[in-house]
């Protein structure tokens, strides 16, 4: 008789570990798309810093070039050169 029993219990057992699966690969599909475009965000985001940074380079070098003042901080700046 008991093990008549156990039986729809351990049937109703798999049953919810298959349910918590199929909730857990949803989640875990989510945090995916998530991280996916966190990432895209900050390679977006380096690719502008570093497009900011090659512009203003290139203005400084013309400002040298045209004779300008530059102040003491534009001066002391790392700028982008072509090799």
């Amino acid at each position: 008789m008991t093990v008549i029993n156990c039986i729809p219990l351990q049937e109703t057992i798999i049953e919810e570990q298959e349910k918590r699966k199929t909730e857990n690969k949803k989640l875990l599909i989510f945090y995916r798309v998530i991280a996916n475009i966190l990432v895209l965000m900050v390679l977006a985001s380096s690719a502008f810093a570093i497009n900011r940074v090659v512009e203003r380079s290139k203005d400084i070098e013309k400002k040298k070039e045209a004779g300008q003042e530059i102040s003491w901080w534009d001066a002391n700046e790392v700028y982008y050169t072509n090799f």
